[in-house]
């Protein structure tokens, strides 16, 4: 995902009356390598000149890339040029490289700055110092543009400002969201990481939105990250992976701290409100581990009470709503911790006034914090009454929270929660739930709680859907056309073939007691096999078209013969809607139409394996009918076995060679 622009002499020059310099041998065997080693794509302005593309390309390419590697080893004025363009427009992540030139002194302008020496008659010799000096520079994040460096309020550009993600693009991750088809997300995300393409930092913050509003938690958490590694200040990662890192399902409080802390720099009041919120929301978590398994509710009162976290949750929450009234979300929170804290100190005398000098300063500090309550609660209600105006869409909800911490009647209280929250989806009465489960738990407010409790009980939850325990993946070879050679898999051996596929699905289903489900595309041979011998063994399997099915059963079943080709089309009808389609017309989508040695095959492969590791990776088992040798081209069995182990994946491969013996 990370691009590199290369500002550079080109061809052979002359250096020096006695040397001439090839720098196209640098760029090979120098700055190439070192940014292959680190993943990092590479261009230079010859490869604008070649395609014909004006300056203005140079520019976006200055003002885009994420790191700039400029050889400034003789006086070329190009060179000073584009390095004195990118110095103006970004503050960090630009690469000086020289090799020395007798009697040439460096430029005076930037005869301070750091560069990386090497020796243009070796300059593989480099490469490992070139690749670690790239990765300090990306990792340190600092300032290495002298302009930004004495001009303290100029403001570096933001790079995705300047990048158009195309249209079809854009409506793909849409559509991926819409019909909650999270491993196409993920499919986009390796794709853009993985593959050359220009305007990929801007489509991967695209497809993070997505998975995060999917609440795909894992998927957004690697996306979000990656986009960070670029900048480890970026104020939406940082904030997006905040709140991811506390959705984990063993949440990574420190690391969510430390993201909200990034994320605060220059922000704005709102955000900062939503910002001290979640912060607020780490520290009610360790609070909450102080005393919620506590086995009665003396000991749950007693640590409450006495847990810091009580405090720092608090002060969170207040601050960040009073630097910003509008979000009541972090004042009622802070009111309810106040109202518990309040009542866990009259509830507990003892345990109060030992945080004090005296009785007397203790009695002072519950009317100083009763006080404070007072002036909150006038606060919070204004706020929830202004939200109310403009139909936000929670207000509701926050104000039967309101109304719970001081009621004294009940039914009221009950009435407000059947009114909030018989519209509202399953996530927001979770949250509910869970909130007031801490009243009840610490008898603050308790009859409330406990009816508006009872409210949330009588809501109809959506069904559950087990989540499979394993999910497996086939791929294997296509039946051979009539004359093949040499062979692969020949139709006499059909019946063998299966045996193998039956053999090995009863064993990986003995292997789990969980559900298991299965996908692959529907290729005459193993595909349809597979899917055929699923059906007997009870697993449900989806079919993963990579285009239409016409172009499909011509391209990938004809081949076969007319009974297979019968065979395709049945599988389809009985699945119903469990067949999806990759692309329109067996061809890449146009995003990716540019990308060299990428076809539709490895796209529709990537798209099988990542719609079946978006059930977990850790269920997923690919089931590969192959012979070991590479296929015939590119996207078959062989690249579907490589990409799974890549990913750290499970890969049982059925010994194709055994179709050609019988054995």
């Amino acid at each position: 995902m990370m691009r590199a622009f290369i500002v550079r002499p080109f061809d052979t020059k002359d250096v020096s009356p006695t040397k001439k310099v090839n720098f196209e041998r640098i760029d090979k065997e120098l700055i190439s390598p070192a940014l292959a080693q680190l993943k990092i794509h590479g261009r230079t302005t010859l490869d604008i000149m070649r395609q014909g593309e004006i300056q203005g390309d140079m520019f976006h390419r200055l003002v885009t890339s994420h790191l700039v590697i400029a050889d400034i080893s003789i006086a070329n004025a190009n060179v000073f040029y584009e390095l004195g363009i990118r110095h103006a427009l970004q503050d960090r992540h630009t690469v000086l490289i020289k090799f020395p030139v007798d009697g040439q002194k460096a430029v005076f302008d930037i005869a301070t700055d750091r560069y990386l020496v090497y020796d243009a008659d070796r300059p593989a010799d480099s490469v490992a110092a070139l690749v670690k000096r790239i990765q300090a520079t990306i990792d340190e994040g600092q300032a290495d543009s002298p302009v930004f460096r004495f001009l303290r309020n100029l403001k570096p550009q933001e790079i995705d400002s300047f990048i158009s993600i195309p249209l079809e693009f854009g409506e793909d991750v849409d559509l991926a969201k819409e019909k909650r088809h999270d491993g196409d997300l993920d499919l986009f995300a390796t794709e853009l990481c993985g593959l050359d393409i220009p305007w990929a930092s801007a489509g991967l913050r695209r497809v993070a939105e997505a998975q995060f509003k999917r609440k795909a938690w894992d998927a957004a958490r690697r996306t979000w990250e990656t986009i960070r590694e670029t900048n480890p200040r970026e104020p939406l990662a940082n904030r997006r992976l905040a709140t991811i890192y506390q959705k984990q399902p063993t949440p990574d409080l420190d690391s969510s701290d430390k993201a909200v802390e990034r994320a605060l720099e220059g922000a704005d009041p709102e955000l900062a409100a939503e910002l001290r919120a979640l912060r607020g929301s780490n520290a009610k978590t360790r609070w909450l581990l102080a005393w919620q398994n506590k086995p009665d509710l003396a000991t749950r009162r007693q640590a409450a009470l006495k847990s810091p976290f009580l405090t720092t949750a608090f002060e969170e929450y207040r601050d960040g709503f009073y630097g910003y009234l509008n979000h009541y979300y972090s004042g009622i929170n802070a009111l309810a911790l106040l109202k518990i804290r309040i009542e866990l100190a009259k509830a507990l005398p003892k345990a109060w006034s030992a945080r004090f000098k005296s009785d007397k300063a203790a009695a002072e500090g519950l009317g100083a914090i009763e006080n404070d309550y007072a002036r909150l609660k006038a606060a919070v209600g204004v706020s929830i009454d202004a939200a109310l105006a403009r139909k936000d869409e929670w207000a509701q909800i926050t104000q039967a929270d309101y109304e719970c911490l001081d009621s004294d009647r009940t039914d009221y209280v009950r009435t407000l929660y059947q009114d909030a929250l018989g519209s509202a989806d399953a996530q927001s009465a979770d949250s509910t739930r869970r909130q007031l489960e801490i009243l009840k738990s610490l008898d603050v407010a308790s009859e409330n709680a406990a009816a508006a409790l009872d409210v949330i009980a009588t809501l109809i939850p959506a069904p559950v859907v087990a989540p499979p325990a394993m999910v497996i993946v086939f791929s294997g070879h296509r039946l051979d056309v009539p004359g093949r050679q040499p062979e692969r898999f020949p139709a006499r051996s059909e019946a063998l073939a299966r045996k193998m596929i039956y053999d090995k699905l009863v064993a990986l289903k003995q292997q789990t007691c969980g559900p298991v489900i299965g996908y692959a595309g529907c290729a005459s041979g193993g595909d349809i096999l597979f899917h055929e011998v699923c059906d007997e063994l009870a697993i449900p399997t989806t079919v993963l078209l990579a285009g239409p099915r016409d172009q499909y059963a011509r391209e990938s079943v004809a081949d076969g013969g007319p009974d297979w080709v019968r065979r395709f089309h049945a599988m389809l009808n009985k699945r119903g809607n469990e067949v999806r389609q990759l692309t329109l017309d067996l061809t890449l989508p146009r995003w990716l139409r540019n990308v060299e040695n990428f076809t539709v095959w490895q796209h529709n492969n990537l798209w099988i394996l990542h719609t079946a590791l978006a059930h977990g990776a850790d269920k997923v088992v690919l089931v590969a009918l192959w012979n070991g040798e590479p296929g015939t081209g590119p996207g078959g069995t062989e690249h579907m076995v490589s990409e799974v182990k890549k990913r750290g994946g499970r890969a049982e491969v059925l010994d194709a060679r055994r179709l050609l013996t019988g054995a």
